[in-house]
């Protein structure tokens, strides 16, 4: 059977979604913030939003340096592969307990 301009071969509920699912936002994210944030070790990610429209993960992470406990969040931009500096903040040790309490270790000491 022939099919005309009109008819496509393949419609637009067949064509695979371009977006990258959650997990390999996550996986893609970690590839690009580990180097960054591996000198801080041990280092918490205390909080996570993922959006798949516009395939992006905010990660807020907490670890100890020179200045105290630092909260840090990262923009990673999975569709042009893209870590983004947001910020940071210090906060008290007793904020940093709570936090890390929450959180979970994303960059152990070695």
């Amino acid at each position: 059977m022939a099919t005309s301009a009109m008819d496509p071969l393949v419609t637009p509920a067949e064509l695979p979604d371009p977006r990258l699912t959650e997990e390999r936002m996550r996986r893609a994210r970690d590839a690009r913030l580990l180097p960054v944030v591996g000198e801080h070790a041990p280092v918490w990610l205390i909080e996570e939003a993922v959006d798949p429209v516009s395939q992006t993960v905010v990660s807020d992470l907490l670890f100890l340096d020179r200045r105290g406990w630092v909260r840090r969040r990262y923009l990673y931009d999975a569709e042009v592969d893209v870590l983004h500096f947001r910020g940071d903040e210090i906060v008290s040790s007793e904020e940093a307990a709570r936090l890390r309490a929450r959180g979970r270790l994303l960059v152990d000491e070695d």
